[in-house]
């Protein structure tokens, strides 16, 4: 990493597109003949500058930038390689969690079963969600310091690098590393705290995370205010795993023959049980008794989501990856 940023900054403020990506393509041939350049080194890079930029000129071939040597375009011609180091997106300890109540706790001192407070920020559904797991990272290395301008002044807040914050000014997730000064992030009470300055940086770490159940999202504090972020449950779950608790083989069967449209809506949910899925098509689970449903509900942006729920509406919970990788990981 080193040899990659010394090779870089001469030119890293270039304003000029073409000058500036064959200024990371100097870096990066310097990075592909580097011993200490790994994998997760490489990714990080084309995941903050190389793959951004070239994105943006209208390229992702790495063996056509200019600059670059043949042998260093054909490892990043397919962009990322090998696995992230940080695939999992976590906080460094000390970092002070909303609870339900209004209370503070750090990350690392949460238990599974506590309650912090959630929103989809798309839907507006929110209010208290059980901590289902807490995830311990060892050796995170590549970290994001924000600057955030909040009621109290500016306060600083520390991500690794791929965590995903709300934006409303963006409107969508972006990963810390994407935070630019000017964005907006969400704070708990509607309001919105500006993004001032984002320092990467590297240090070997143990960082945590949580998965907070049906909504995903929670607030981690920047000073004494709120940001929200997403769970981002670490991407390591396998086809093989045993299916989510309460599922069986004919809801996961149903779900794809909902998607491909072969099985009709009978009805519209009423939302009794869970008003946010109120106005959903129902669909029956073939061979399965009436307790077990698929839910579809179109966003006002026509973006689909699909629940089920095998105890006819007492929980629903969303279809999620590794099985159903097309919803996303929770």
């Amino acid at each position: 990493m080193a040899a990659f940023a010394e090779a870089f900054q001469p030119r890293s403020w270039e304003s000029d597109w073409s000058r500036q990506l064959t200024a990371y393509a100097m870096a990066v041939n310097v990075c592909f003949r580097s011993t200490e350049c790994s994998d997760d080194v490489r990714n990080y890079f084309w995941d903050t500058q190389l793959g951004i930029v070239a994105r943006d000129i209208g390229t992702s071939d790495g063996a056509a930038i200019p600059g670059m040597s043949m042998a260093a375009g054909a490892k990043f011609k397919t962009g990322r390689t090998g696995k992230s180091g940080s695939s999992c997106k976590c906080f460094l300890a000390g970092t002070e969690v909303l609870m339900a109540d209004g209370s503070h706790k750090a990350i690392e001192e949460i238990d599974v079963g506590d309650l912090v407070q959630a929103v989809d920020p798309e839907t507006g559904e929110n209010g208290p969600r059980e901590v289902t797991k807490r995830i311990v990272t060892e050796n995170d290395k590549l970290f994001n310091e924000l600057s955030l301008a909040t009621p109290d002044g500016i306060e600083e807040l520390t991500a690794t690098y791929e965590h995903p914050f709300w934006s409303p000014s963006e409107n969508r997730w972006l990963r810390a590393v994407e935070l630019t000064a000017g964005v907006t992030l969400l704070s708990n009470d509607g309001t919105t705290v500006i993004v001032t300055r984002n320092r990467s940086f590297t240090q070997h770490a143990r960082t945590y995370n949580l998965t907070v159940d049906g909504l995903h999202t929670y607030y981690v504090l920047a000073g004494q205010t709120p940001v929200l972020v997403h769970n981002s449950n670490c991407p390591i779950g396998k086809l093989s795993d045993p299916l989510p608790r309460g599922m069986n083989n004919k809801i996961a069967s149903a779900y794809d023959d909902v998607k491909a449209g072969r099985i009709p809506s009978h009805d519209t949910y009423g939302g009794r049980e869970h008003s946010w899925w109120a106005g959903s098509k129902e669909y029956r689970v073939p061979g399965r008794p009436e307790t077990d449903r698929i839910l579809e509900k179109e966003l006002p942006n026509g973006v689909k989501v699909y629940g089920w729920t095998s105890t006819h509406y007492t929980k629903i919970q969303r279809f999620s990856a590794p099985h159903f990788p097309d919803s996303g990981w929770n």
